[in-house]
């Protein structure tokens, strides 16, 4: 009788260590779907009303390349930051149609 209340001890134990898991796993990939969509919105990319860090990635209008919003090179043009992955690409940008950015 003993043998069968330890075995039912060791088993909801068992269980009840494997929904941990489970859980833990299923948490993590909910976390990385998020983080992943965060990258991806336009506010973001465009680079209006984010705070600066240098975790946010942002979308180079020129090239599409992200780059960190902390390390990128910025330029504002009528009020819009805009962030690129390099001089080149800041200049090809700027260099639009009597100062206008290039859509």
């Amino acid at each position: 009788m003993l043998r069968n209340l330890l075995r039912l001890v060791a088993i909801l134990i068992a269980l009840a260590v494997v929904r941990a898991v489970v859980g833990m796993i299923l948490n993590f990939f909910r976390g990385l779907s998020k983080k992943s969509g965060d990258r991806e919105s336009p506010t973001a990319s465009a680079g209006a009303g984010v705070p600066l860090s240098a975790g946010l990635l942002v979308k180079d209008p020129v090239c599409g390349t992200f780059v960190s919003a902390g390390t990128s090179t910025k330029t504002t043009m009528k009020g819009e930051t805009y962030h690129f992955c390099s001089p080149a690409c800041r200049d090809k940008f700027k260099g639009g149609a009597k100062g206008e950015p290039r859509a």
